[in-house]
């Protein structure tokens, strides 16, 4: 058996919800979608005129300041072999024109592998400004190591490491950084 309605037998329903009318509903989608579509469109014209145009100079000039400054703050915080002699210095663009790099030759009066040796016990040392040494490589001529977005490379100059890189003949050893990776809120 049914329940007996509240309200009473003679209750006359209302006027219906408002919407429940077909009248009503259509206009107020169509009206939705229409403002949605056209932000969608406002948005694909902004995107679109900011590929157009390229990429901002004075963006592009600070960026590469800052990744310059990263470079040369990275070397100052490396210390050289002791009784090493600075003979070379290059500072530019890597191969590939994407990051600063930046070469230094050394003269020293020790044999490569002492060198890189004592490189490998400074940047390892937990005071050692950050760095992390990445390895060497199985020649035994070249050391890696890692602060931040800067690769160190410490390397005979004759090895190829760093290519297009030319020391002068009494050179013992290269030590060559760059950046390696740019975040993405730098891009």
């Amino acid at each position: 058996m049914r329940a007996p309605d509240p309200e009473g037998p003679d209750r006359r329903p209302g006027p219906p919800d408002v919407w429940s009318r077909r009248l009503v509903r259509v206009p107020v989608v169509a009206a939705l979608a229409l403002v949605v579509g056209a932000s969608l469109v406002v948005a694909v014209a902004v995107g679109a005129s900011e590929l157009r145009r390229g990429p901002d100079p004075a963006r592009a000039a600070e960026r590469e300041a800052r990744l310059e400054a990263l470079v040369r703050e990275a070397e100052a915080t490396v210390t050289p072999y002791p009784g090493a002699i600075r003979v070379a210095e290059r500072s530019g663009r890597t191969v590939l024109g994407t990051a600063p790099a930046r070469d230094v030759c050394w003269q020293a009066a020790a044999p490569l592998p002492d060198i890189l040796t004592h490189y490998r016990r400074v940047l390892d040392d937990p005071a050692g400004a950050g760095w992390r040494v990445r390895g060497t490589s199985a020649a035994g001529d070249l050391l890696s190591a890692e602060r931040g977005q800067v690769r160190l490379l410490v390397h005979a100059p004759s090895a190829g490491a760093v290519v297009g890189l030319v020391c002068p003949p009494e050179t013992t050893y290269a030590v060559s950084l760059t950046v390696f990776r740019v975040p993405p809120a730098q891009r």
